[in-house]
C-alpha cells in the first residue's frame, strides 16, 4: 500500500538475514513480492552505505563501548575468520582475522549518551568503490628470545592458590555426594553445572559485546599479529584504561608473545592470556584421544549410549566441545561413584544436611554441609581412601583410571574458575594442566610450554604489571552474556559462540573473487550483518532471553536426564569391568576387552560359517581361525 515508501524493520533485517546467509538474488526477489522483505537492490544500497560509515569512522570502537570513569574493564579477543566458499573456480579459502571487544561497566551507571555511525542520504548507490587495500608488509624477526621476569620474581605460587583449589574441591565433592544421595529415589540433583549456578553469584549487568573490524589477512602472520595488537593498544588507550588484556588462542599466543619478549619496552603494557575454551578443548583431546585409547573408555560411551558411532571420533578429540564435556563429566561421576563403593567409612549413613542440600540446592544449604561434621568425615575418609588408591592398593587398573578422574576433575575446575570469575582458581588450575603427564607426553608441548609461562606469569604480574590483576580480577577472564548466577563464560568461547557462530553462513559466496568490491564490502561489515541476522532470530524468538533462565519441570527434567547418563554409564562399566573392583592387581587392563571391534568381527565370521560355501585357509587365517589364542591372549 505504500509502495515501499516505509520501511519496517522486520522487512530490513529479513532482507539482510537473506543476504548474510545465502546471497540468493531470486530468493529475496520472491520474498519481497510476497512482501515480507525489502528488495534485493535495497540490500545492495544498505550494505554500501553500512560499509562506507563503517570506513569512514576513524575510531576503533563501536558506539556501544563507553569510554571514561565508568569503565570497570575493557578486554579484547582476536581469533582467525575463515570461510570455505565455493565459486566457479571451485573451493577456496578466504582468510580473515577477527576480533571482539568486551566491556564491564561499573555497577549502578546508565548510559546517557550513544555514539552512533554517520548518516548518508539514500544515494542509490550499490557498489562499493574502494581503492585497493594496503596489504601489510611481511614482519620477520630473528633471535628470538624468551620472557623476561622483573627483579624479585619468584617462580612458586601463592600458597592462596592452594588453599582456593581446595574449597572448590570440597564444593565438588559435595556435589558428588549430594548426587549419590539424589540417585536413591530422592530428587535429583542438577549436574555440575546447575549446582554452581545453584549456588553462584548474579551478575550485574551483562558484558557489552562489540565487533572490530575484520583485518583481510591470515591470523597467522606476524604482520597481523603487530597490527592487532595495535588495535588494541588504540582502542583501549581510547577507553582511558592502562593496561591492554588480549586472549588469544594457543596459535595466537604463539606469535604475539615472542613479539611482546622480543621488544618489551614497546609492548610493556600488553598482558596476554591463553582462552579457557581452546585449552579445555585440546586437554581433552590429549586425555581422550591420547592417554586414555585403548583404555575402554571409547566403548563405554557407546555402551551407555553417550554418543553415536559418527560422533564418537569427534568427541574423542575434543572438538565436538559439548558432547565431550558432557561424556568426559558423566564417565567422571560415574566412576567416582564405583570407587566410593569400595570403601564402608565412604558410605552416606545419616546425611539429613545432604537431605537438605537435595531438597533445596543454594548457597546457603551447601555452606551448612560444608560446615556439617558427619558430612566433613565422609569427604575426609574419602580424601584419603582416594590416595591409597593412587598408589595402588586397589591394582595398577584402578590407578590408571583414578588419574582419569584426576584430569577430568581439572577440567571441571578451570570451567569453574571461569563460571565465577575467579582468579585464583583459574591460576592453580593452568598452572595443573602443564602438568608433563598430559600435555607434554602426548604430543602437546606447546601448551605445557605457555601454561608454565602463564603460571610464571601470574604469580609475578604484581611486579611486571601493578594493578593488571585487578582488571582480571574484576571480570578479565569471563564475560557476563547473561543474568544467569554462575554462568559466565570464556573469553575465546564467547568469540565462537557470537562473532564466528553469525559471521559464517552456510552458502557459498558468488563473484567475490570476480568483483573486488563485492569482496571489500562482504569483509567490511561482516560484523554488521552479524549483528543484523542476530536481532532477526530475536525478534522471531529463536533466540531464548539469557536473563530470564528456565526453570521448573525443564531444571528437573535436566537433572534427571543427566542422573539417567550417570546410571547407564555406571551398567556399562559393569557390564564390562569394574576397574576398582579387578582381582589381579599387578597387570593393567583394558576394562572393555570385548570391544566392539571384535563383536563386529565375530558376527562376521557367524555370517560366513552360515553360508554353503567352505572358508578358505587365507580368510581363516587372517579370521585367527587357524591358530588357538592362549588364556592370556
Amino acid at each position: 500500500m505504500t509502495k515501499g515508501e516505509w520501511k519496517f524493520p522486520k522487512h530490513i533485517l529479513l532482507c539482510c538475514t537473506l543476504r548474510h546467509l545465502y546471497r540468493s538474488k531470486q530468493l529475496t526477489i520472491i520474498l519481497n513480492r510476497l512482501g515480507h522483505s525489502e528488495s534485493y537492490n535495497f540490500g545492495l544500497e544498505l550494505e554500501s552505505a553500512l560499509a562506507k560509515a563503517v570506513d569512514e569512522v576513524s575510531s576503533f570502537l563501536t558506539p556501544q563501548i563507553v569510554t571514561g570513569n565508568s569503565n570497570k574493564v575493557f578486554h579484547l579477543e582476536w581469533d582467525n575468520l575463515n570461510k570455505i566458499i565455493t565459486s566457479v573456480h571451485g573451493s577456496n579459502t578466504v582468510n580473515n582475522t577477527g576480533g571482539i571487544m568486551i566491556q564491564e561497566l561499573k555497577p549502578g551507571f546508565q548510559i546517557t549518551a550513544k555514539r552512533t555511525l554517520p548518516l548518508y542520504d539514500r544515494a542509490k548507490s550499490r557498489s562499493l568503490k574502494v581503492d585497493p587495500p594496503e596489504i601489510l608488509p611481511p614482519l620477520s624477526f630473528y633471535s628470538r628470545v624468551g620472557p623476561k621476569f622483573p627483579d624479585g620474581a619468584v617462580f612458586t605460587p601463592p600458597v592462596e592458590n592452594d588453599r582456593v583449589y581446595d574449597e572448590s574441591l570440597n564444593e565438588y565433592r559435595v556435589w558428588l555426594l549430594a548426587c549419590m544421595v539424589g540417585s536413591s529415589g530422592k530428587q535429583p540433583v542438577p549436574a555440575f553445572g546447575g549446582f554452581v549456578s545453584a549456588i553462584g553469584m548474579k551478575s550485574t549487568r551483562k558484558s557489552t559485546i562489540d565487533y572490530f573490524t575484520p583485518i583481510n589477512q591470515p591470523f597467522t602472520e606476524y604482520c597481523i599479529i603487530q597490527e592487532l595488537l595495535r588495535q588494541s593498544e588504540e582502542a583501549t588507550a581510547e577507553v582511558g584504561q592502562k593496561y591492554i588484556l588480549n586472549t588469544f588462542d594457543l596459535g595466537g599466543c604463539m606469535k604475539a608473545l615472542p613479539l611482546i619478549w622480543k621488544f618489551p619496552e614497546k609492548y610493556k603494557l600488553h598482558v596476554v592470556t591463553p582462552g579457557q575454551f581452546h585449552t579445555v578443548m585440546n586437554y581433552m583431546g590429549m586425555l581422550t584421544g591420547h592417554k586414555f585409547k585403548g583404555s575402554g573408555y571409547a566403548e563405554n560411551l557407546l555402551e551407555a549410549d553417550l554418543v553415536t558411532s559418527g560422533c564418537l571420533k569427534s568427541v574423542l578429540s575434543g572438538k565436538a566441545y559439548a558432547k565431550a564435556l558432557y561424556c568426559l563429566k558423566t564417565v567422571c561421576q560415574a566412576l567416582e561413584r564405583l570407587m566410593m563403593e569400595q570403601e564402608e567409612s565412604v558410605q552416606v549413613n545419616n546425611p539429613v544436611a545432604l537431605f537438605n542440600l537435595v531438597k533445596l540446592c543454594n548457597r546457603e544449604n551447601t555452606n551448612l554441609v560444608l560446615q556439617d561434621p558427619s558430612t566433613l568425615s565422609i569427604i575426609s575418609n574419602y580424601v584419603k581412601f582416594k590416595e591409597k588408591v593412587r598408589t595402588g592398593l586397589l591394582g595398577k587398573t584402578a590407578s590408571f583410571w583414578f588419574g582419569f578422574i584426576d584430569h577430568a576433575r581439572l577440567i571441571l575446575m578451570l570451567i569453574y574458575s571461569v563460571k565465577t570469575n575467579n582468579l585464583k582458581l583459574f591460576h592453580k588450575c593452568n598452572g595443573e594442566m602443564a602438568n608433563l603427564t598430559c600435555f607434554f607426553a602426548f604430543d602437546g608441548p606447546n601448551y605445557s610450554r605457555y601454561l608454565v609461562w602463564l603460571e610464571a606469569f601470574l604469580t609475578n604480574i604484581d611486579l611486571s604489571h601493578p594493578g593488571a590483576k585487578e582488571l582480571l580480577e574484576n571480570g578479565g577472564i569471563a564475560v557476563a552474556r547473561s543474568l544467569i548466577p554462575g554462568a559466565l563464560s570464556a573469553v575465546d568461547k564467547t568469540m565462537e559462540e557470537t562473532f564466528m557462530k553469525f559471521a559464517k553462513s552456510d552458502r557459498g559466496l558468488v563473484g567475490l573473487f570476480s568483483m573486488f568490491g563485492a569482496y571489500q564490502r562482504w569483509c567490511r561489515i561482516t560484523s554488521t550483518r552479524a549483528q543484523y541476522f542476530e536481532r532477526m532470530l530475536e525478534m522471531c524468538g529463536l533466540i531464548q532471553d539469557p536473563e530470564c533462565p528456565k526453570a521448573g519441570k525443564h531444571r528437573e527434567l535436566e537433572a534427571a536426564e543427566s542422573e539417567n547418563a550417570v546410571q547407564r554409564t555406571l551398567e556399562a562399566i559393569k557390564n564390562f569391568t569394574n576397574p576398582f573392583d579387578i582381582n589381579d592387581k599387578d597387570n593393567l587392563y583394558n576394562i572393555a576387552p570385548v570391544s566392539l571391534m571384535l563383536r563386529l568381527m565375530f558376527f562376521k565370521l557367524i555370517q560366513l560359517v552360515k553360508q554353503p560355501r567352505k572358508l578358505s585357509s587365507g580368510i581363516a587365517s587372517r579370521m585367527g581361525l587357524l591358530k588357538k589364542p592362549s588364556l592370556n591372549q
